[in-house]
């Protein structure tokens, strides 16, 4: 395909996304009901959903959204339920499917206490755990105001389990507990929970190293109530949805790259502005939120935040990489989105069909597709969230992430549809359909542009925008022998195309030094990335020996020989004075003379020398000029 083919076709599918593009209306799609209270639901990696009830029992809803007679778990004598208190989250292991560990978070029946427990799955029935399987990890005192109590448990794509702290309740955090990092209270917390005993905290935490001023379990801290929190599935970004005292109502971020230690500011500030600004740190060491929006009298039934996720599924391309979240009084779905610039946008979305005071949205959940679903916690129902459009997600993930902000990728890369149920999917190059490749993922072995035409099960179809797909640049070594004595001097290793890096035994920069990298056999490696964000290495092996016997400290670089390697007719250029040689002679490495050739008039530049009989090998030239001696590594190889 010609330059200007291959760009009407780029322009013209850029055509067709815009073309399907809508603004979402969300509406809402009754998946299951018969529940008390629910506030949680969750996957476990399969077509299952767990709901969390507040009385302090989960129950299994089945991929037709039948809820299951037999709860999965009953704790409900464990745990204090009034206002705020109970049940309040659930979290699955990674490798669940592999050791059964699932947690929860809970307000214990004594003293509402923070609890937060390991259980296991029933060996014989996936659909049951053990109720007295209880490892406690940790128990956070918690004052004797029962609302603010967080609740919320999440797995981030670290492997690491984030829990999310109230600031102890009332109004106000009257106790300063948000601020204070030798509490518990109105953090984010991060421990392993796959070492120690119970947990260990993991090493880059960002206050690990100082418990005298920080708990070092705090990932983040600054926060009033986190009512449900999420990582998106495929950045790995944070996103806490806080809710807020009288006023304002805030979504918090913390992308993948944040590294912890974040202060978002309560109870100095309710979102971004004053609360009780006296005896707070400086506000430029702060996070402010991303958005926040205001719930005080006349604004439209707003009370308070309740937490989603990034939309990642396969089925509503408008919902595509949007954060849902909704408020539990008035039922209005909002949605924010990172632009490319890393800016943010955000609005109403789906406000038209969501009823005031109807519903009672408490929780929003995902399923192992990433589709959404809401708890309706005053009729007891599950909704699972749609967009009315028909327009399938059409988005190529390359090597399992989206190809954000550049939209580039290398021969070789396999990339992947959102997958998803009753989809069909079609993969073209430069346009043209790829014959077989109908599957949900493919991997680009030429370069070009690759899109991805979706068809749902309603014959709606969508086409995903173009992605790049480019030719790793193969880099070269040059400059370096394959074997060094071991006392010689370092080399300036070249590596071609300029702009890579040098690793191996040896290496500093871009010098090879045998000194350093000892005897024996070293891998150097040239590693260089194109403009495409291609990575590609090459690599030698060179060996560093005992040269016995010989003065090797006087090699002399200078000196050219070639072809190299030898071919058994040498050519040697750059003797000065030429006139002054005297003597050439081959040793082994091991100093053992094999050939000498003695000269007593003017030799011309370059000298030839015929190394036959020697076989193949690494050998060292002496060559004698004048009053000096000079030696040559050479390597026969005919």
């Amino acid at each position: 395909m010609q330059r200007n083919s291959l760009l009407i076709f780029f322009l013209n599918i850029l055509a067709i996304s815009i073309t399907f593009a809508q603004n979402p209306v969300i509406a809402l799609q009754e998946f299951s009901s018969g529940y008390s209270s629910p506030i949680d639901i969750r996957n476990c990696g399969d077509n299952r959903l767990f709901i969390v009830q507040q009385n302090g029992y989960i129950y299994i809803a089945d991929s037709s959204g039948i809820k299951l007679t037999t709860p999965f778990l009953d704790i409900h004598t464990k745990i204090s339920q009034s206002s705020e208190r109970g049940l309040l989250g659930l979290a699955f292991h990674p490798s669940y499917f592999d050791n059964g560990y699932f947690f929860v978070y809970y307000t214990r029946l004594t003293d509402g206490h923070l609890r937060i427990s390991r259980f296991s799955a029933d060996s014989l029935n996936e659909d049951l755990a053990d109720p007295n399987s209880e490892l406690i990890l940790m128990e956070i005192p918690h004052p004797s105001f029962n609302n603010h109590n967080g609740g919320c448990l999440q797995f981030g794509p670290d492997g690491y389990l984030y829990i999310g702290t109230g600031d102890g309740g009332s109004a106000g955090d009257p106790n300063e507990n948000s601020q204070n990092t030798l509490k518990y209270l109105g953090k984010m917390l991060r421990i392993d929970v796959d070492n120690g005993s119970p947990y260990a905290v993991p090493e880059d935490n960002p206050y690990a190293d100082d418990p005298d001023n920080y708990y070092p379990e705090i990932w983040a801290f600054g926060l009033r109530n986190p009512w449900r929190y999420s990582f998106d599935r495929i950045t790995g970004d944070l996103w806490i949805a806080d809710v807020g005292q009288n006023t304002w109502e805030e979504i918090d971020f913390m992308p993948l790259s944040g590294g912890g230690g974040q202060n978002y500011g309560w109870d100095c500030y309710e979102g971004t502005h004053n609360y009780e600004p006296a005896n707070c740190p400086p506000n430029t060491i702060l996070t402010y939120p991303v958005y926040e929006y205001q719930h005080s009298s006349g604004s439209n039934g707003d009370c308070s935040v309740t937490g989603g996720y990034v939309y990642r599924g396969a089925q509503y391309e408008n919902l595509f990489g949007k954060y849902l979240f909704v408020d539990y009084c008035s039922g209005k779905f909002r949605a924010t989105t990172q632009n490319t610039d890393g800016t943010f946008t955000s609005g109403l979305v789906g406000d038209e069909v969501i009823v005031q005071d109807e519903f009672s949205f408490s929780s929003i959940g995902e399923d192992y597709l990433g589709e959404l679903y809401v708890t309706d916690v005053t009729h007891g129902k599950i909704y699972k969230l749609t967009d009315t459009a028909c327009l399938p997600t059409a988005h190529i993930l390359v090597n399992g992430m989206l190809p954000y902000p550049d939209s580039t990728g290398c021969t070789g890369s396999l990339l992947q549809a959102i997958s998803g149920t009753g989809l069909t999917y079609q993969w073209h190059w430069n346009g043209t359909d790829i014959a077989g490749a109908t599957a949900n993922n493919y991997t680009a072995n030429e370069a070009g542009m690759y899109t991805l035409h979706v068809t749902n099960s309603s014959g709606c179809q969508h086409i995903s925008k173009p992605v790049s797909i480019g030719v790793p640049t193969i880099p070269e070594i040059s400059g370096n022998d394959s074997i060094y004595c071991s006392n010689q001097s370092a080399d300036i290793l070249i590596g071609t195309p300029t702009g890579g890096v040098f690793s191996g035994n040896g290496i500093n920069g871009s010098t090879f030094d045998p000194v350093v990298a000892g005897i024996g056999s070293h891998l150097i490696t040239y590693t260089y990335e194109n403009e495409y964000g291609c990575v590609e290495s090459t690599a030698v092996t060179v060996d560093v020996v005992v040269c016995t016997d010989i003065a090797t400290n006087t090699l002399d670089n200078n000196l050219l020989l070639y072809p190299v390697p030898s071919t058994g007719i040498i050519q040697l250029s750059g003797l000065e004075p030429v006139e002054a040689l005297r003597e050439i002679s081959i040793f082994t490495l091991s100093g053992m003379l094999l050939k000498k050739v003695n000269y007593s008039s003017f030799q011309s530049d370059p000298l030839i020398l015929n190394t036959q009989p020697i076989a193949d090998g690494m050998y060292l030239l002496r060559i004698t000029a004048g009053s000096s001696v000079f030696y040559k590594k050479m390597i026969i190889k005919k």
